[in-house]
């Protein structure tokens, strides 16, 4: 599985979804399929800001192994989720535990209050210092693994689901080919 080979430390979801599933490209993927889909042997934090993101689609990240989720527990005003995650993301890097990043001064306080965050109490993500190496070969690294995986599976996801995900996943893979050969090694 894609995740499982990726050094994953956070996950941020900036899109549409329910309890029942995450939209991805044109893609609906149902959150039950995400444990089936998903293994994370780098216990990520994962940050999904769709609305209604907390109960189904939380469950499954953590049983696909994620260290800590946060998502949201009513549909949420899309201005004001964008605040709350941007606010969030500087200061996860900056070092913040993760339950403090989720509260924005600026958003709605219905927003403000929609967000939930399930993990340890002092969870933080944890960001080396930038690697040049790893910077360079990551992108190239992730397209093999993706094409890999569209080689191996293409043939049961166009009977399992709709051709949609195969053109969402190409199309992925086809973005990172393109960062990889603009890149000076």
């Amino acid at each position: 599985l894609l995740a499982a080979q990726l050094p994953l430390e956070l996950v941020f979801f900036n899109t549409h979804g329910s309890d029942h599933g995450i939209v991805l490209g044109e893609f609906a993927i149902d959150s039950s399929d995400l444990a089936q889909w998903l293994r994370f042997t780098s216990s990520p934090i994962i940050f999904n800001s769709s609305c209604i993101s907390w109960q189904g689609v939380g469950r499954e990240f953590i049983r696909a192994g994620a260290r800590g989720y946060v998502g949201t527990l009513w549909p949420v005003d899309a201005a004001g989720a964008a605040l709350v995650a941007a606010d969030a993301m500087q200061r996860l890097v900056r070092g913040a535990p993760v339950a403090e990043t989720i509260s924005h001064e600026a958003a709605d306080e219905p927003t403000k209050m929609a967000y939930i965050f399930v993990g340890m109490a002092g969870t933080r993500a944890i960001f080396r210092e930038d690697d040049e190496e790893i910077s360079r070969r990551f992108p190239l690294e992730m397209a093999k693994h993706l094409l890999r995986e569209l080689v191996v599976r293409g043939p049961l996801l166009r009977m399992q689901y709709e051709i949609p995900l195969v053109r969402f996943l190409y199309q992925e893979a086809r973005t990172l080919l393109e960062r990889v050969d603009a890149m000076k090694y």
